[in-house]
């Protein structure tokens, strides 16, 4: 179910966007950008339903096409490149998926500024990879940058800065500070339950 309360049909949703991708394959070609956004939606559903592998095939897919028709400048690429780098992360490729995101984050941070969306989130994965293989003090470090970075920009009531709250309180919880990290759950409830 989504946060909207709906059940999501995963199967139908797999259908459609697989006969989406071929119709747009058939009319379009493989370069064409609305094509190329039916294997972003296909690659997505795979991931919602939590097949990463085949996301990760489509994304690799869609990043070496939008490479080869853009540059690495281009934030469609980016975008292909850091959603390829999640399904690495969800498959438990911390290794690979760590050496990838130490070279997506800086080049974001470079080229997109420290505040741009895609910067924000390959900064908040490269902080889970850390987490999962135990660098707790640069994941803190990096989540806490995040979460200061959505509260300056976007509010301290925004559901990204709560998501953001929750991620840094996980990261506590896991490296054994218990108490930073109950006051963060319990922060983060507060404002949740105020909205």
């Amino acid at each position: 179910s989504s946060d909207l309360g709906v059940t999501l049909d995963y199967k139908k949703a797999l259908f459609w966007a697989e006969k989406l991708k071929e119709y747009m394959l058939k009319e379009n070609g493989l370069k064409h950008k609305e094509t190329l956004l039916a294997y972003n939606t296909l690659a997505l559903i795979y991931s919602d339903c939590g097949d990463y592998e085949k996301a990760l095939n489509i994304h690799n897919k869609l990043y070496s096409i939008r490479l080869k028709n853009h540059s690495i400048n281009n934030i469609d690429t980016l975008t292909s490149f850091n959603n390829a780098v999640h399904c690495y992360l969800m498959l438990g490729n911390y290794k690979k998926a760590q050496e990838l995101y130490e070279k997506l984050y800086p080049f974001c941070l470079k080229k997109l500024g420290k505040t741009h969306y895609l910067t924000i989130i390959s900064m908040s994965n490269l902080a889970t990879v850390y987490a999962r293989i135990g660098e707790y003090k640069n994941a803190l470090k990096l989540q806490n940058e995040v979460y200061e970075i959505r509260r300056e920009t976007l509010g301290k009531e925004h559901n990204l800065t709560i998501s953001s709250m929750s991620s840094l309180a996980n990261i506590y919880l896991y490296s054994g500070e218990y108490k930073k990290a109950f006051e963060l759950y319990e922060k983060a409830y507060t404002i949740r339950c105020k909205n």
